[in-house]
């Protein structure tokens, strides 16, 4: 329960504050943001204070309820958060709508997860929604002070006046609190925001001296940049009722293709070999469009949860024109603008300012960062210092992050090696962009060299940073084989107590159950996080129990976990009788009467 109590009273504040007297007592000193809970990933700190700012937001998880009492919500999300050992963040997050005259009532609110790594989407009950938000543009009005009518009012006029300004429209509203009750009301920080439709964002220039790379799959890039148009229409992602999808005609296609590309050809036939593909491709898309998308980018989606990576580099750079519409035949959510990023990324390969050009063509500023990001990092695998220069020139925040750290990860998969990228990276004055690019490094040496990943990760100063690194050295560490069970496990005790130790102590024991299950019984059974520690658990019995059922079920027995898993387990640790009886015939009845 202690770990609840800052939430707690930062969001009883949020509330209780609304039906505050409309007194708002003059600070002695400027305005400074009291940091009394870590931000969402990547958010940026209120402010400036008393004008109206422009402002990105990275996309983020959090959990929002519409309970209708304003207590009510807060006990819904409190409830929520604490059944699921959810940490918690500033700010709070309440939604605002026009209410009597042109006064704002809250409609819903939400509590911000650290990042969309922690907890899972979806429902939880009737009245709490865990749901990922994409990225945003805000006009932003920051106070310090009370929440009031008199105090939103103000903000609110100031934020229409500058939407009148640009001539730009406003989605919402929301209202940010970022205090509680222990900070004294001349200090507590607030912002109302309006959600905009359109950016009022500046965007980084397309580089003019940028210099696509020699490949043979060059499509005029002597031209100036200008995105291809191909009318392919969008239609619902469900297979059409009575329609059987055959990809034989796309592969036929596309192998027809690939071969005129190899030098086979001229320059008409190659022309009406694409013509081919893209009918096919239409008439695929009518009938069966998650398949077609599968099959030519290797892209499965089931809504916006799941995918799997294929190799669309060959399609894209053969007609990056129809790879690009097809992105609109992928739902919105996560795994479009990885498709995004993905398509980026191959047809900067073959034409780089192209590429770019697509990117700053795009409305959508979700979609249009992850291409840049993907650009970039294409850009990278055979220029990283002018991939580094162009990261640099992007708005801070997430992307920018994004860019630079995939830039030094991509030249070590093209390089094979991660020399190269080493000392550039060495070469960078302290801060943040040598912490990123030694993030990008350092996923990449994970996948043979996890311990050298992770003493590289770990050096990184910002405690975000750092942790977001060292979760990839996890992971992939997660995914590969654990070749040396001895040192990751004097790896792992050498780890202060904490989630990432945690973390580490279950990929280890769960690596180690198939040789070593009682040492590994007991690694997991002294994980500390009690959701980690039943996962490893069950997971080491499981593995167990196939081995040698009677240890396993002395262990079952002995162990702490609930007694409804230990009755699963015990279930699957019964070895089956040496002499099983025979199973009855059963002779099916006569046709004949």
């Amino acid at each position: 329960m202690k770990k609840y109590c800052r939430p707690f009273i930062l969001v009883l504040a949020c509330l209780a504050a609304s039906d505050a007297p409309a007194q708002n007592p003059t600070p002695t000193q400027p305005p400074a943001y009291v940091d009394e809970a870590p931000l969402p990933k990547g958010w940026p700190k209120p402010g400036p204070y008393d004008q109206i700012s422009e402002k990105s937001y990275p996309p983020y998880r959090a959990a929002f309820t519409t309970a209708k009492r304003e207590n009510g919500a807060f006990g819904t999300l409190f409830s929520h958060i604490q059944k699921n050992d959810i940490p918690m963040t500033a700010p709070v997050e309440i939604s605002m709508a026009e209410g009597d005259g042109q006064n704002l009532r809250q409609t819903s609110l939400a509590f911000l997860y650290q990042d969309t790594a922690v907890g899972k989407t979806g429902a939880d009950g009737a009245n709490v929604e865990v749901r990922d938000v994409p990225a945003m543009e805000t006009l932003s009005y920051t106070w310090q002070g009370d929440r009031n009518e008199a105090n939103i009012a103000k903000a609110k006029a100031a934020l229409e006046a500058a939407l009148k300004d640009r001539k730009i429209e406003a989605k919402e509203f929301r209202l940010l609190g970022y205090n509680g009750p222990g900070i004294p009301e001349t200090k507590r920080t607030w912002e109302l925001q309006a959600l905009l439709r359109t950016s009022a964002l500046a965007t980084p220039p397309v580089p003019t001296s940028a210099t696509p790379p020699a490949t043979s799959t060059t499509l005029g890039s002597a031209a100036a940049p200008k995105v291809p148009t191909v009318n392919v229409e969008k239609r619902d992602s469900q297979p059409a009722a009575g329609e059987k999808f055959d990809p034989s005609e796309i592969r036929q296609a596309l192998s027809e293709l690939l071969a005129l590309k190899e030098g086979v050809g001229s320059k008409q036939i190659i022309q009406e070999k694409k013509a081919t593909l893209k009918a096919a491709v239409e008439r695929g898309i009518k009938k069966d469009a998650r398949k077609v998308v599968h099959l030519l980018f290797g892209f499965s989606y089931n809504g916006n949860q799941t995918f799997s990576g294929g190799s669309p580099e060959r399609f894209v750079h053969i007609y990056p024109e129809l790879a690009i519409t097809l992105l609109d035949q992928v739902p919105q959510g996560f795994t479009r603008e990885t498709l995004a990023q993905q398509i980026g990324s191959e047809w900067a390969e073959s034409d780089l300012k192209a590429a770019f050009a697509w990117a700053n063509q795009q409305t959508d500023s979700k979609i249009k960062d992850a291409i840049l990001v993907g650009v970039n990092s294409s850009r990278g695998k055979t220029d990283l210092k002018g991939a580094l220069a162009y990261a640099q020139s992007m708005p801070p925040g997430a992307s920018q992050d994004s860019a630079i750290s995939e830039a030094f990860e991509q030249n070590c998969h093209a390089a094979r090696g991660y020399q190269g990228a080493l000392a550039m990276m060495q070469s960078l004055p302290e801060g943040r962009d040598k912490e990123l690019a030694a993030e990008g490094i350092s996923a990449f040496m994970a996948l043979n060299s996890p311990r050298a990943a992770w003493d590289l990760a770990s050096g990184i100063a910002d405690s975000r940073l750092r942790a977001r690194a060292e979760h990839k050295v996890l992971i992939q560490l997660g995914f590969g084989p654990l070749t040396d069970p001895d040192a990751a496990t004097q790896w792992m005790q050498s780890l202060p107590e904490g989630y990432t130790k945690d973390m580490l102590s279950e990929i280890i024991s769960r690596q180690m159950a198939y040789i070593h299950p009682q040492a590994a019984f007991d690694i997991a059974a002294g994980i500390g996080n009690s959701n980690l520690r039943t996962t490893a658990l069950k997971n080491v019995l499981e593995q167990w129990s196939k081995k040698d059922p009677a240890a396993a079920t002395q262990w079952i027995n002995r162990s702490s976990l609930p007694e409804d898993v230990k009755t699963q387990l015990l279930a699957k640790a019964q070895p089956l009788p040496k002499n099983p009886l025979p199973l009855p015939i059963i002779v099916p009845p006569s046709s004949s009467r």
